[in-house]
């Protein structure tokens, strides 16, 4: 996150094992397998442990891996004990494949459920309906009854950690709290004329670190 003035600026970095998920062509990189384990093991796909070449699947199926862990602050596959990273990698593999997504996502929404379950029903190549995801998420954001003040934790808890973030938004101001939101409004209303896919559509190549199709019982 950046500071001061950009504390509510995300930064994203450390793209060195970053690569496109298509060619200069335009078509989809090749299906391999028999590849090593690139990336984080904690939250690196099923597939990815398997030695299956990444796509955009397994980027989103480590997504969901991150926002679980974020949630519920642990998951199943952290604490093993092996004597060798070969040991523990292998390990991590069969709890990840073998733990059903029922119970990886227990505790959580069931919209978390979903997003699994999808991320790992996705075929290598396809292309991930990114749509489906934002609003299965979005809709969530609104049972829980969240309201977006653009105001986030760590911004109270690094610059005003006495504060609540009623009092916070107080001394911001109202003025401030209008230009943010003018700033920040509904993509609706700044793009009247757009759909939400047109909205949302990424453009170009993504970069992408791969994944089997796995059934929500499995």
């Amino acid at each position: 996150m950046g500071l001061e003035d950009n504390a509510s600026t995300l930064y994203l970095i450390d793209y060195g094992l970053a690569k496109k998920w298509s060619t200069t062509s335009g078509e989809h990189i090749p299906y391999k397998d028999g590849k090593s384990l690139t990336g984080t093991a904690r939250y690196a796909s099923a597939n990815t442990h398997l030695g299956i070449e990444q796509s955009r699947r397994d980027d989103l199926e480590g997504a969901g891996y991150v926002l679980l862990y974020l949630l519920l602050g642990e998951l199943p596959w952290q604490g093993l004990r092996a004597k060798t990273k070969e040991e523990k990698y292998k390990k991590i593999k069969e709890a990840k494949v073998n733990t059903p997504l029922e119970e990886l996502t227990q505790g959580a929404p069931k919209e978390f459920f979903d997003f699994m379950v999808y991320c790992r029903n996705m075929e290598f190549s396809e292309d991930p309906d990114y749509s489906y995801l934002r609003r299965i998420l979005k809709e969530l954001y609104v049972k829980c009854g969240f309201e977006n003040e653009f105001i986030f934790d760590w911004t109270i808890q690094r610059y005003h950690p006495s504060m609540t973030q009623t009092q916070l938004q107080r001394q911001l101001g109202q003025d401030s709290s209008n230009e943010r939101s003018d700033e920040f409004g509904s993509l609706e209303n700044r793009y009247p004329n757009s759909s939400e896919d047109e909205l949302f559509q990424p453009e170009g190549n993504e970069f992408a670190p791969e994944s089997l199709p796995f059934s929500q019982n499995q």
